[in-house]
This record gives C-alpha cells, sequence and structure tokens, in this order.
C-alpha cells in the first residue's frame, strides 16, 4: 500500500517539476518529465485515469514548445482520442487537446485539415463552455485564419467580420484580440479584392503572404499580429515583416516622443504585441524595454532577462538595478521610469496596493488560462499576470449587481476582498490585488487550485487515506485562524 502511495506521490512530484520547467521555457526538461509522470501515472492510477491523460496532454505541449510538430501532432491526435474514450467527444479537455492537434496541423501548413479541427474545436468549445469563452473565440478566429491561408478571401471576410463582432461583444472594441481580429478582416477585405481583380494573385504577394501569416515561435496561438496602423495595411504587404515592427515601435520612441510624461497600459501593451514579432521574451519586459530604449541602453535588456528580472520589480532603485548598468546610467533609469509606471503595476501588490480602476480604453494585464468553477454569485478561473508572468485565480462578478436584488451579492463580495486583505496563513488563499473595469469587479487570489476537496477525493482510492489523514490538521488550523480573525 505504501509502495503504491510512494509512486503516486513521486510521479504527482515529477509532474508538477515538469510544469515548473515548462513555465521556465525548459521545454526538453519538461518533456523528460512529463514522459515520466506520465508512464508513472499510468502504471499506478491506470491509463484512463485524469492525471494520465493530464500527463500525455501536457507532454505533447512541451513538444509543441520545441517545434517539433510531426512529432506533437501524434500526440495530441493519441490526446484526443483517448479523451473522447475517457470522457466524452464533448469535454473541455478534448476542446482543449483538438485545438492544439489543429494548432500543430497549422504549423505545418496543413490548412485544410486544420480549417476542419478548428471548426470541430469551436463547436466543442461553444457547447461546453458558451459562445463567449476565450476557447471558442479563439477557435473561430484561427478557423478564419486557416481560410485565409488556403486565399479563400470571400468566406475568411465572413469569418473575420463575425470574430471581430464576437470579440467585440465580449473583450471590448479596444481588446487586443479584437483588434488583431480587426487587422485580419482588412487584410482579408483587401487581398479579395486584389485577387478579384488579377484572378490570380502574383507568386510574390503570396510568398509575401506566407511570410507575414506565418506564426512559428513558441507562443503561436497567443500571437498577435501588428494590430496597430490599420490603415497601413497596403504597406504590410511590401515591406519585410521585421521593418514593419521596427518601423512601428519607432512610432513610439520618436524625436517628437522625447521627455514624454507617461506610457499608458494600451501604448504599453501594443509595444508588447509588437516586440513578440522580433523577439518573444522582450515582449514580456514592456516597461524595462521602455526605460532602457529611451536612455540609450538597449543593449542590457537580455542581461535584465537572463537575472531574472521583470516588469515587476518596478520601481528600482539605483542599488537594485543590475551589475551591468553603469553608475551614471543608474541615475538615468531610476528619473526616467516613472514613464512606463501605470496603474497595472499595482494590481499585484497585495495588501499594500491600490484598488486598481480600467475603464473602457485601458488594457487589463490578464490573460484568461480556463475557468476553475462558479460559485453562488460569481466565477473563479485562472488568469497569467502579463506584468510578472505569475498564474493567479481570480474570482469576479459582474457590476451590474450593484442595482436591483442582488446588490447584497455585490456588497458580500466587497467583503469578500477586505477580510482577505488582512488574512495572513499558509493555509489561506493569498491576496493579490483587486480591480473594476466597465463589466466586472475583480478578485486576484494565490495559489491557483487544480480542483475542490470533493474533485480530488474521487480520485483518491485507500492507499492514500494516510495522507489524507494530515488535511484534518491542516483545515483545522485555518479555521482556528479564521475565528481568531472574527470571520464567519
Amino acid at each position: 500500500m505504501f509502495a503504491h502511495s510512494n509512486k503516486n506521490n513521486a510521479a504527482q512530484e515529477g509532474y508538477e517539476l515538469a510544469q515548473q520547467y515548462l513555465h521556465q521555457h525548459k521545454y526538453s526538461e519538461a518533456e523528460t518529465l512529463f514522459q515520466k509522470s506520465a508512464q508513472e501515472f499510468e502504471k499506478v492510477l491506470g491509463a484512463e485515469h485524469r492525471r494520465t491523460l493530464e500527463s500525455k496532454f501536457w507532454l505533447a505541449q512541451s513538444v509543441y514548445k520545441q517545434n517539433q510538430y510531426a512529432k506533437a501532432e501524434t500526440l495530441f491526435q493519441k490526446s484526443v482520442q483517448e479523451r473522447e474514450k475517457v470522457l466524452d467527444a464533448v469535454d473541455r479537455g478534448t476542446a482543449d487537446s483538438r485545438f492544439w492537434l489543429a494548432l500543430t496541423v497549422y504549423n505545418q501548413h496543413q490548412y485544410a485539415k486544420a480549417e476542419t479541427l478548428f471548426q470541430k474545436s469551436a463547436q466543442e468549445f461553444e457547447k461546453v463552455l458558451g459562445a463567449e469563452h476565450m476557447g471558442t473565440l479563439d477557435s473561430k478566429f484561427w478557423l478564419a485564419v486557416t481560410v485565409y491561408n488556403q486565399h479563400q478571401y470571400a468566406k475568411a471576410e465572413t469569418l473575420f467580420q463575425k470574430s471581430v463582432q464576437e470579440r467585440e461583444k465580449v473583450l471590448g472594441a479596444e481588446h487586443n484580440d479584437t483588434l488583431n481580429s480587426k487587422f485580419f478582416l482588412e487584410r482579408a477585405v483587401s487581398k479579395k479584392n486584389q485577387y478579384t481583380e488579377t484572378r490570380q494573385p502574383l507568386p510574390e504577394l503570396v510568398q509575401k503572404r506566407e511570410k507575414v501569416l506565418s506564426i512559428e515561435h513558441e507562443d503561436t496561438p497567443k500571437t498577435k499580429p501588428l494590430a496597430s496602423g490599420l490603415s497601413a495595411i497596403s504597406q504590410l504587404s511590401i515591406q519585410p515583416p521585421a521593418e514593419t515592427v521596427a518601423n512601428r515601435l519607432g512610432e513610439y520612441f520618436g524625436a517628437d516622443k522625447c521627455g514624454r510624461a507617461q506610457y499608458t497600459d494600451f501604448d504599453i501593451a501594443r509595444i508588447s504585441l509588437l516586440l513578440k514579432q522580433a523577439n518573444p521574451e522582450w515582449s514580456k519586459v514592456p516597461r524595462i524595454y521602455i526605460i532602457l530604449r529611451t536612455i540609450g541602453c538597449l543593449s542590457h535588456l537580455d542581461t535584465f532577462i537572463d537575472l531574472g528580472f521583470s516588469d515587476y520589480w518596478l520601481p528600482f532603485t539605483e542599488r537594485s538595478l543590475p551589475h551591468c548598468v553603469r553608475p551614471s546610467q543608474r541615475s538615468q533609469f531610476v528619473a526616467t521610469q516613472n514613464i512606463a509606471m501605470t496603474q497595472s503595476l499595482d494590481l499585484e501588490k497585495g495588501a499594500a496596493g491600490q484598488h486598481c480602476n480600467f475603464d473602457q480604453k485601458e488594457v487589463l494585464p490578464l490573460e484568461e488560462k480556463g475557468i476553475i468553477g462558479s460559485g453562488g454569485y460569481g466565477q473563479v478561473d485562472k488568469v497569467l499576470s502579463l506584468v510578472s508572468f505569475k498564474e493567479y485565480a481570480r474570482k469576479r462578478v459582474t457590476r451590474h449587481m450593484a442595482f436591483g436584488r442582488r446588490t447584497e451579492d455585490l456588497q458580500s463580495f466587497i467583503a469578500e476582498i477586505e477580510i482577505l486583505k488582512r488574512l495572513n496563513h499558509h493555509h489561506i488563499v493569498e491576496f493579490v490585488g483587486s480591480y473594476t473595469d466597465p463589466r466586472f469587479m475583480g478578485l486576484i487570489m494565490s495559489p491557483v487550485a487544480d480542483m475542490d476537496l470533493s474533485t480530488y477525493l474521487e480520485g483518491v482510492d485507500t492507499s492514500r487515506h494516510m495522507e489524507l489523514r494530515t488535511f484534518f490538521g491542516c483545515l483545522a488550523r485555518a479555521l482556528e485562524f479564521l475565528h481568531e480573525q472574527k470571520v464567519r
């Protein structure tokens, strides 16, 4: 019994370490550990257990991140088949596997096959999670992209038009994903007109299109084409993408921009999107990029990244800057850094931070990663911070609750935020930050739970009873602390 439990624990530890490697972009190491954890979970829990299926899915992800698309295709195809067999053809896990299978096929330029897969994943996401879920919206967007790549511009125009409408409704007109759909809609219209005039696109134009649209770096599903400058679409057909990116970035740092008082969150999000086209790692530290470029020290940026610095470290003092920054540059950096300091940086400061208010035109620095669950008046999902690139749990409620019969629910949610701010215990979730935007009030917490206790108990056999006994002590200590803090 104990040997069985030890093997399960070892598999779980290997799985968690593999996830850490994946987040650190150590994809080869992650692949090895996911392969091993999948084998161990299968041996201990069975081929159809949820942990086994998850390990195999993430194994495919780690291979995909190494751009080994043919190998990843085989693994994702197997993941789809096994999840359909064990779970259901219409299940969140199955839809996830099929979406990534479609992306893998897309990256091998098998556009007709990818089109079929994206169509099906869109249907599955919509049936399981609804028309407004990110999985549904992303699947429909990539469906349109695959149609575009087959030069079916009239059909692509219709699909991109629908993508714009749906993303605008759910995310807002100025959200990066909405702008992304608008960008491709404009290109589809432009190419449709060219195709109508010439009847056959010129070979060099086809080559240019393929070059602009091929997305080969590690963050394929989240890559954002150049959403700014929609009026300059015709230029994108002529200029090489690298030159276009440099020109767009230059618009934020021209002579007329010298000495500017402040970059907005929207500016920073645009700069990050542009950087992603040239250097995905730079796109994760857009504020440090802005500061270093402004003071003429951009050559230090890779050193900042290698040392593990991120925008989350702002503001710096002269003493906290890395050694590569010379003394004269340190004072420049500290004096200049305010131009990139926005309220988004305050969102993860815990109780020491301020409640953030994002208006319709501002960009929320969070990327939705999937729904965890829902309660009586709120939904909980997993989000990725685009400042620190840490994963958090987010609970949010609609602001419409401020009116009518559900006013008490919103008041209870606000009270929950205030209570969590003053709690500090290792068995209780930690308050990270809170915000409001035009539609929601949100609470950010850490860590992210993989599941609730009921789900965990469903997968536990008698071999883990000894481990479960320790849970009661943890629960008792947490409850004792809550009672001491007068929390009911």
